[in-house]
């Protein structure tokens, strides 16, 4: 019960909110991956595939996408 009082509460909404936000960010990397015309075809669904895969398969698709973002994002 301790965890619901005092701190427990606000690392709960932190928590939450940062889980939202990873998950909205996921999101429009892999939008942005795929109509990315900077990059080729076959790398625009790499990205993607690697973004939906690991998310799938270990829950880290957030984190290619935060890659994505550093690397090929800019090139449009």
């Amino acid at each position: 019960m301790e965890l619901l009082t005092g701190l427990g509460i606000l690392a709960i909404i932190a928590l939450i909110g940062l889980g939202t936000f990873l998950f909205i960010f996921w999101i429009l990397m892999m939008i942005s991956a795929l109509s990315n015309k900077g990059i080729s075809e076959t790398a625009r669904w790499i990205w993607f595939g690697l973004m939906l895969g690991l998310a799938y398969l270990y829950g880290i698709g957030w984190i290619v996408a935060i890659v994505y973002f550093f690397t090929d994002r800019k090139k449009r």
